[in-house]
Protein backbone atom coordinates (compact mmCIF):
# COMPACT_ATOMS: atom_id res chain seq x y z
CA UNK A 1 0.00 0.00 0.00
CA UNK A 2 0.69 3.90 -0.57
CA UNK A 3 1.99 5.61 2.28
CA UNK A 4 -0.57 8.29 0.92
CA UNK A 5 -3.82 6.02 0.63
CA UNK A 6 -3.05 5.17 4.25
CA UNK A 7 -4.92 6.43 7.02
CA UNK A 8 -3.20 6.45 9.95
CA UNK A 9 -4.93 6.29 13.82
CA UNK A 10 -3.14 6.94 17.07
CA UNK A 11 -5.19 5.35 19.94
CA UNK A 12 -4.01 6.56 23.23
CA UNK A 13 -5.72 6.82 27.34
CA UNK A 14 -5.85 10.57 26.68
CA UNK A 15 -5.27 13.49 23.33
CA UNK A 16 -3.44 16.18 24.79
CA UNK A 17 -2.76 17.98 21.48
CA UNK A 18 -6.16 19.74 20.53
CA UNK A 19 -5.12 22.29 23.28
CA UNK A 20 -1.30 22.43 22.83
CA UNK A 21 -1.91 23.09 19.10
CA UNK A 22 -4.75 25.78 19.49
CA UNK A 23 -2.84 27.90 22.48
CA UNK A 24 -0.18 28.58 20.19
CA UNK A 25 2.62 27.95 23.10
CA UNK A 26 5.90 27.58 21.85
CA UNK A 27 7.55 26.79 24.83
CA UNK A 28 6.18 22.95 25.13
CA UNK A 29 7.59 19.73 26.47
CA UNK A 30 10.12 18.19 24.61
CA UNK A 31 7.85 15.07 24.56
CA UNK A 32 5.31 17.04 23.35
CA UNK A 33 6.60 19.40 20.40
CA UNK A 34 8.12 16.55 18.84
CA UNK A 35 4.93 14.65 18.61
CA UNK A 36 3.17 17.19 17.23
CA UNK A 37 5.98 18.08 14.71
CA UNK A 38 6.19 13.96 13.61
CA UNK A 39 2.04 14.41 13.21
CA UNK A 40 2.28 17.26 10.90
CA UNK A 41 5.29 15.52 8.63
CA UNK A 42 3.01 12.63 8.06
CA UNK A 43 0.31 14.44 7.31
CA UNK A 44 1.52 14.92 4.56
CA UNK A 45 2.54 11.17 3.79
CA UNK A 46 -0.88 9.72 4.82
CA UNK A 47 -4.27 10.22 3.47
CA UNK A 48 -5.31 11.22 6.65
CA UNK A 49 -3.80 10.86 10.11
CA UNK A 50 -5.92 10.42 13.67
CA UNK A 51 -5.13 10.81 17.34
CA UNK A 52 -7.79 8.93 19.68
CA UNK A 53 -8.05 10.26 23.08
CA UNK A 54 -10.17 7.57 24.72
CA UNK A 55 -10.45 9.59 27.93
CA UNK A 56 -11.43 13.47 27.58
CA UNK A 57 -14.06 15.58 28.93
CA UNK A 58 -16.17 15.93 26.28
CA UNK A 59 -16.69 14.17 23.16
CA UNK A 60 -15.24 15.90 19.76
CA UNK A 61 -13.84 15.14 16.10
CA UNK A 62 -11.88 18.20 14.32
CA UNK A 63 -9.35 18.54 12.07
CA UNK A 64 -6.74 20.41 13.34
CA UNK A 65 -4.56 23.47 11.20
CA UNK A 66 -1.84 21.56 12.03
CA UNK A 67 -2.83 19.08 9.30
CA UNK A 68 -3.95 15.91 11.46
CA UNK A 69 -7.52 14.74 13.19
CA UNK A 70 -8.14 14.93 17.12
CA UNK A 71 -10.69 12.40 18.60
CA UNK A 72 -12.47 12.76 21.99
CA UNK A 73 -14.28 9.60 23.10
CA UNK A 74 -15.84 11.13 26.18
CA UNK A 75 -15.51 8.25 28.48
CA UNK A 76 -13.86 7.15 31.99
CA UNK A 77 -13.35 4.28 33.76
CA UNK A 78 -13.78 1.50 33.15
CA UNK A 79 -13.94 2.05 29.51
CA UNK A 80 -16.72 0.29 27.23
CA UNK A 81 -14.58 -1.35 24.87
CA UNK A 82 -17.10 -1.86 22.36
CA UNK A 83 -17.78 1.86 22.49
CA UNK A 84 -14.22 2.37 22.23
CA UNK A 85 -13.99 0.07 18.71
CA UNK A 86 -16.63 2.00 17.49
CA UNK A 87 -14.49 5.12 17.08
CA UNK A 88 -12.26 2.82 15.68
CA UNK A 89 -13.97 1.22 13.06
CA UNK A 90 -15.61 5.02 12.47
CA UNK A 91 -12.11 6.11 11.59
CA UNK A 92 -11.28 3.56 8.64
CA UNK A 93 -8.10 3.16 9.73
CA UNK A 94 -5.22 0.97 7.39
CA UNK A 95 -2.71 1.24 9.69
CA UNK A 96 -3.28 1.70 13.43
CA UNK A 97 -0.86 2.53 16.47
CA UNK A 98 -1.29 1.04 19.59
CA UNK A 99 -0.75 3.07 22.75
CA UNK A 100 -3.12 1.47 25.08
CA UNK A 101 -2.83 -2.18 25.97
CA UNK A 102 -6.33 -2.83 25.11
CA UNK A 103 -7.01 -6.27 23.79
CA UNK A 104 -10.48 -5.36 21.50
CA UNK A 105 -8.61 -3.33 19.69
CA UNK A 106 -5.83 -5.56 19.14
CA UNK A 107 -8.29 -8.30 18.12
CA UNK A 108 -10.32 -6.35 15.55
CA UNK A 109 -7.12 -4.53 13.86
CA UNK A 110 -5.69 -8.25 13.55
CA UNK A 111 -8.54 -10.01 12.14
CA UNK A 112 -9.44 -7.08 9.64
CA UNK A 113 -5.37 -7.40 8.64
CA UNK A 114 -4.78 -3.37 9.82
CA UNK A 115 -1.06 -2.70 9.82
CA UNK A 116 -1.00 -2.60 13.71
CA UNK A 117 2.17 -1.94 15.94
CA UNK A 118 1.50 -1.42 19.89
CA UNK A 119 3.83 1.80 21.02
CA UNK A 120 3.71 1.65 24.98
CA UNK A 121 5.23 4.66 27.39
CA UNK A 122 7.29 3.50 30.73
CA UNK A 123 3.94 4.73 32.33
CA UNK A 124 1.57 2.79 30.64
CA UNK A 125 3.01 -0.60 31.21
CA UNK A 126 4.01 0.49 34.78
CA UNK A 127 0.06 1.60 35.16
CA UNK A 128 -1.68 -1.38 33.73
CA UNK A 129 0.69 -4.22 36.16
CA UNK A 130 -0.50 -1.95 38.84
CA UNK A 131 -3.95 -2.79 38.10
CA UNK A 132 -3.51 -6.70 37.55
CA UNK A 133 -3.05 -6.28 34.10
CA UNK A 134 -3.02 -10.17 32.83
CA UNK A 135 0.20 -9.37 30.98
CA UNK A 136 1.01 -12.89 30.00
CA UNK A 137 -2.11 -13.21 27.60
CA UNK A 138 -1.88 -9.92 26.20
CA UNK A 139 1.67 -11.25 25.36
CA UNK A 140 0.52 -13.86 23.50
CA UNK A 141 -1.58 -11.38 21.32
CA UNK A 142 1.23 -9.41 21.00
CA UNK A 143 3.30 -11.75 19.47
CA UNK A 144 0.56 -12.50 17.05
CA UNK A 145 2.13 -11.89 13.30
CA UNK A 146 -0.38 -9.24 12.72
CA UNK A 147 1.28 -7.16 15.01
CA UNK A 148 4.26 -5.81 13.42
CA UNK A 149 6.21 -5.04 16.83
CA UNK A 150 5.76 -3.63 19.97
CA UNK A 151 7.61 -0.97 20.58
CA UNK A 152 8.98 0.10 24.54
CA UNK A 153 10.14 3.54 25.80
CA UNK A 154 13.49 2.87 26.92
CA UNK A 155 15.47 -0.28 28.27
CA UNK A 156 13.84 -1.24 31.61
CA UNK A 157 10.14 -1.21 29.11
CA UNK A 158 11.46 -3.36 26.48
CA UNK A 159 12.81 -5.72 29.03
CA UNK A 160 9.67 -5.56 30.95
CA UNK A 161 7.57 -6.70 27.69
CA UNK A 162 10.61 -9.57 26.80
CA UNK A 163 9.91 -11.14 30.62
CA UNK A 164 6.29 -11.02 30.23
CA UNK A 165 6.68 -13.17 27.09
CA UNK A 166 7.09 -10.71 24.13
CA UNK A 167 9.56 -12.27 21.62
CA UNK A 168 12.78 -10.06 21.90
CA UNK A 169 12.71 -9.67 17.54
CA UNK A 170 9.56 -7.89 17.56
CA UNK A 171 10.25 -5.26 20.54
CA UNK A 172 11.67 -1.52 19.18
CA UNK A 173 13.02 0.26 21.96
CA UNK A 174 12.23 3.76 21.64
CA UNK A 175 13.07 7.20 23.26
CA UNK A 176 11.90 11.35 23.43
CA UNK A 177 14.60 12.90 21.44
CA UNK A 178 17.39 14.73 24.13
CA UNK A 179 17.74 18.37 24.67
CA UNK A 180 21.21 18.24 24.79
CA UNK A 181 24.08 17.05 22.55
CA UNK A 182 27.01 15.08 24.82
CA UNK A 183 29.64 15.68 22.16
CA UNK A 184 29.89 19.59 23.09
CA UNK A 185 29.93 18.56 26.90
CA UNK A 186 33.88 17.67 28.16
CA UNK A 187 34.11 15.47 31.36
CA UNK A 188 33.54 18.12 34.36
CA UNK A 189 36.31 18.38 37.44
CA UNK A 190 35.40 19.45 40.87
CA UNK A 191 37.44 22.13 42.74
CA UNK A 192 35.72 23.52 45.30
CA UNK A 193 38.35 25.52 47.39
CA UNK A 194 37.57 28.75 46.64
CA UNK A 195 33.29 28.79 46.31
CA UNK A 196 30.35 26.52 47.40
CA UNK A 197 29.46 23.43 46.24
CA UNK A 198 26.45 23.96 43.73
CA UNK A 199 24.14 21.68 43.74
CA UNK A 200 20.90 21.90 41.24
CA UNK A 201 17.33 20.65 41.06
CA UNK A 202 14.45 20.97 38.70
CA UNK A 203 11.30 18.98 38.63
CA UNK A 204 7.95 19.15 40.82
CA UNK A 205 8.12 21.00 43.84
CA UNK A 206 6.28 18.24 45.90
CA UNK A 207 7.20 16.14 48.95
CA UNK A 208 7.11 12.65 46.73
CA UNK A 209 9.56 13.98 44.87
CA UNK A 210 11.97 14.36 47.49
CA UNK A 211 12.13 18.31 47.82
CA UNK A 212 12.15 17.96 51.49
CA UNK A 213 14.91 15.14 51.77
CA UNK A 214 17.09 17.12 49.85
CA UNK A 215 16.76 20.22 51.86
CA UNK A 216 17.43 18.30 55.19
CA UNK A 217 20.18 16.90 53.37
CA UNK A 218 21.18 19.85 52.48
CA UNK A 219 21.23 21.06 55.78
CA UNK A 220 23.08 18.80 57.04
CA UNK A 221 25.86 19.25 54.86
CA UNK A 222 26.14 22.64 56.10
CA UNK A 223 26.30 22.03 59.58
CA UNK A 224 28.96 19.21 58.74
CA UNK A 225 30.72 21.80 57.52
CA UNK A 226 30.55 21.56 53.75
CA UNK A 227 29.87 25.14 51.81
CA UNK A 228 26.89 23.86 49.96
CA UNK A 229 24.41 26.02 47.79
CA UNK A 230 21.06 24.35 46.06
CA UNK A 231 19.45 26.40 43.33
CA UNK A 232 15.75 24.21 43.05
CA UNK A 233 13.53 24.68 39.42
CA UNK A 234 9.74 23.69 39.11
CA UNK A 235 6.49 24.91 40.20
CA UNK A 236 4.64 23.29 42.81
CA UNK A 237 3.87 23.50 46.37
CA UNK A 238 6.88 26.90 46.48
CA UNK A 239 5.44 28.03 49.63
CA UNK A 240 5.66 25.31 51.42
CA UNK A 241 9.25 24.69 50.92
CA UNK A 242 10.19 27.91 51.37
CA UNK A 243 8.65 27.51 54.93
CA UNK A 244 11.04 24.72 55.33
CA UNK A 245 13.92 26.77 53.37
CA UNK A 246 13.22 29.39 56.47
CA UNK A 247 13.25 26.59 59.20
CA UNK A 248 16.27 25.02 58.18
CA UNK A 249 17.84 28.60 58.07
CA UNK A 250 18.86 28.13 54.36
CA UNK A 251 17.71 31.29 53.07
CA UNK A 252 20.96 32.40 51.96
CA UNK A 253 21.87 28.88 50.53
CA UNK A 254 18.86 27.65 49.00
CA UNK A 255 17.57 29.55 45.71
CA UNK A 256 14.07 28.57 44.27
CA UNK A 257 12.70 29.37 41.01
CA UNK A 258 9.81 28.44 39.23
CA UNK A 259 11.05 28.75 35.47
CA UNK A 260 13.91 29.44 33.75
CA UNK A 261 13.93 29.82 29.81
CA UNK A 262 15.40 27.00 27.68
CA UNK A 263 18.49 28.25 27.22
CA UNK A 264 18.64 29.50 31.31
CA UNK A 265 18.01 25.43 31.21
CA UNK A 266 21.67 24.53 29.16
CA UNK A 267 23.34 27.20 31.36
CA UNK A 268 22.01 25.48 34.69
CA UNK A 269 23.75 22.17 33.84
CA UNK A 270 26.91 24.27 32.82
CA UNK A 271 27.08 26.04 36.03
CA UNK A 272 25.92 23.37 38.65
CA UNK A 273 28.59 20.84 40.41
CA UNK A 274 25.83 18.11 41.05
CA UNK A 275 22.60 17.19 39.74
CA UNK A 276 20.02 15.47 42.34
CA UNK A 277 17.08 13.77 41.65
CA UNK A 278 15.67 12.54 44.71
CA UNK A 279 12.50 11.26 44.13
CA UNK A 280 10.72 8.82 46.54
CA UNK A 281 8.87 5.76 45.27
CA UNK A 282 5.43 6.82 45.16
CA UNK A 283 6.16 9.64 42.93
CA UNK A 284 4.94 8.63 39.37
CA UNK A 285 7.86 8.91 37.25
CA UNK A 286 7.11 9.04 33.47
CA UNK A 287 10.22 9.42 31.64
CA UNK A 288 14.07 9.67 31.72
CA UNK A 289 14.33 12.82 30.07
CA UNK A 290 16.12 14.40 32.73
CA UNK A 291 18.35 11.53 33.10
CA UNK A 292 19.11 11.50 29.90
CA UNK A 293 19.94 15.57 29.85
CA UNK A 294 22.26 14.98 32.99
CA UNK A 295 24.10 12.07 31.09
CA UNK A 296 24.71 14.38 28.15
CA UNK A 297 25.59 17.62 29.85
CA UNK A 298 27.98 14.50 31.73
CA UNK A 299 27.16 16.29 35.43
CA UNK A 300 27.45 13.82 37.99
CA UNK A 301 24.27 12.79 39.39
CA UNK A 302 23.15 12.01 42.89
CA UNK A 303 20.19 9.63 42.39
CA UNK A 304 17.59 7.68 44.48
CA UNK A 305 17.17 4.39 43.89
CA UNK A 306 13.53 5.42 42.26
CA UNK A 307 12.68 1.90 40.42
CA UNK A 308 12.45 3.76 36.66
CA UNK A 309 15.96 5.31 37.21
CA UNK A 310 17.54 1.59 37.26
CA UNK A 311 17.77 0.61 33.41
CA UNK A 312 20.12 3.89 32.75
CA UNK A 313 22.14 4.48 35.78
CA UNK A 314 24.45 2.41 38.23
CA UNK A 315 25.80 3.12 41.44
CA UNK A 316 29.09 3.95 40.94
CA UNK A 317 29.38 3.91 37.67
CA UNK A 318 27.49 6.93 35.93
CA UNK A 319 25.62 8.04 39.03
CA UNK A 320 25.35 7.89 42.63
CA UNK A 321 22.24 6.10 44.28
CA UNK A 322 20.87 6.20 47.63
CA UNK A 323 17.75 4.98 49.20
CA UNK A 324 14.86 7.16 48.11
CA UNK A 325 13.56 9.20 51.41
CA UNK A 326 16.57 9.17 52.88
CA UNK A 327 17.82 12.18 53.52
CA UNK A 328 21.00 11.33 55.94
CA UNK A 329 21.94 8.72 52.99
CA UNK A 330 21.54 11.69 50.40
CA UNK A 331 23.76 13.90 52.48
CA UNK A 332 26.70 10.97 52.55
CA UNK A 333 26.81 10.20 48.94
CA UNK A 334 26.98 14.08 47.92
CA UNK A 335 29.55 14.51 50.39
CA UNK A 336 31.50 11.26 49.34
CA UNK A 337 31.31 12.92 45.70
CA UNK A 338 33.09 16.21 46.61
CA UNK A 339 35.17 14.03 49.01
CA UNK A 340 36.71 12.50 45.93
CA UNK A 341 37.63 14.23 43.18
CA UNK A 342 38.68 10.95 41.06
CA UNK A 343 35.55 9.13 41.69
CA UNK A 344 33.26 13.01 40.75
CA UNK A 345 35.46 12.98 37.50
CA UNK A 346 35.21 9.10 36.92
CA UNK A 347 31.10 10.05 37.07
CA UNK A 348 31.23 12.59 34.82
CA UNK A 349 33.49 10.77 32.33
CA UNK A 350 31.52 7.56 32.42
CA UNK A 351 28.24 9.74 31.50
CA UNK A 352 29.17 8.25 27.92
CA UNK A 353 28.35 4.49 29.44
CA UNK A 354 24.96 5.74 29.87
CA UNK A 355 24.79 8.01 26.81
CA UNK A 356 25.57 4.98 24.27
CA UNK A 357 22.35 2.87 25.66
CA UNK A 358 20.33 6.30 24.67
CA UNK A 359 22.04 6.60 20.72
CA UNK A 360 20.91 3.20 20.50
CA UNK A 361 17.46 3.67 21.19
CA UNK A 362 15.11 5.12 18.16
CA UNK A 363 12.77 7.79 18.01
CA UNK A 364 9.08 7.93 18.77
CA UNK A 365 8.49 9.23 15.74
CA UNK A 366 10.63 6.66 13.90
CA UNK A 367 8.28 3.72 15.63
CA UNK A 368 5.48 5.21 13.42
CA UNK A 369 6.99 6.53 10.55
CA UNK A 370 8.33 2.90 9.47
CA UNK A 371 4.94 1.12 9.60
CA UNK A 372 4.58 3.17 6.49
CA UNK A 373 7.12 1.56 4.53
CA UNK A 374 7.26 -1.55 2.11
CA UNK A 375 7.37 -5.06 3.52
CA UNK A 376 10.90 -5.15 3.18
CA UNK A 377 11.73 -1.89 4.59
CA UNK A 378 10.05 -2.42 7.31
CA UNK A 379 11.49 -5.71 7.72
CA UNK A 380 15.02 -4.37 7.67
CA UNK A 381 14.41 -2.06 9.34
CA UNK A 382 12.73 -4.00 12.55
CA UNK A 383 16.32 -6.31 12.14
CA UNK A 384 18.44 -3.38 12.73
CA UNK A 385 16.60 -2.15 15.89
CA UNK A 386 14.68 -4.65 18.04
CA UNK A 387 15.25 -5.79 21.28
CA UNK A 388 17.68 -9.41 19.67
CA UNK A 389 20.00 -7.18 17.12
CA UNK A 390 23.62 -6.50 17.77
CA UNK A 391 23.04 -2.81 18.74
CA UNK A 392 21.65 -4.35 21.80
CA UNK A 393 24.79 -6.33 23.16
CA UNK A 394 26.48 -5.41 26.18
CA UNK A 395 29.00 -2.65 26.26
CA UNK A 396 32.21 -3.21 27.66
CA UNK A 397 31.69 -0.54 30.55
CA UNK A 398 28.27 -2.33 31.30
CA UNK A 399 29.88 -6.01 31.08
CA UNK A 400 32.70 -5.00 33.34
CA UNK A 401 29.79 -3.27 36.14
CA UNK A 402 27.64 -6.65 35.68
CA UNK A 403 31.01 -8.81 36.30
CA UNK A 404 31.36 -6.86 39.24
CA UNK A 405 28.16 -7.17 40.67
CA UNK A 406 27.76 -10.86 40.21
Amino acid sequence: MESKAARLLLVNSTERYRDAVMSGDLSLPTDLAHSIESLILLSFEAQEVGILGISSDGVYNQMLGAGFRVIGGGFNAPLPSEAVLKLVVDFCPTHLVLQVPNKTILQWAIKNQIQVIALFTQQTLQAHLEQGWESTRFAHLLNDPGVFWVAGQGMQASNYLQKIGVEPNKIVPWAWPQLMNETTNPAKQLDITERPLELLYTGAMVSTKGVGDLLIAVAQLRNRGLKATLKMVGRGEIDRFQDQVAQLHLEDHVELLETVPEQGFYSLFDQADILVIPSRHEYPETNLNLIDDGLAARIPMVVSNHPLFASRLYHGVNAMIFPAGNARALAHRIERLTSQPQLYEQLSTSAQFGQDDIKNLVLWSDVIEHLLESDDRQFHWLTRHCLASERYLPSSVESAYLQRSA
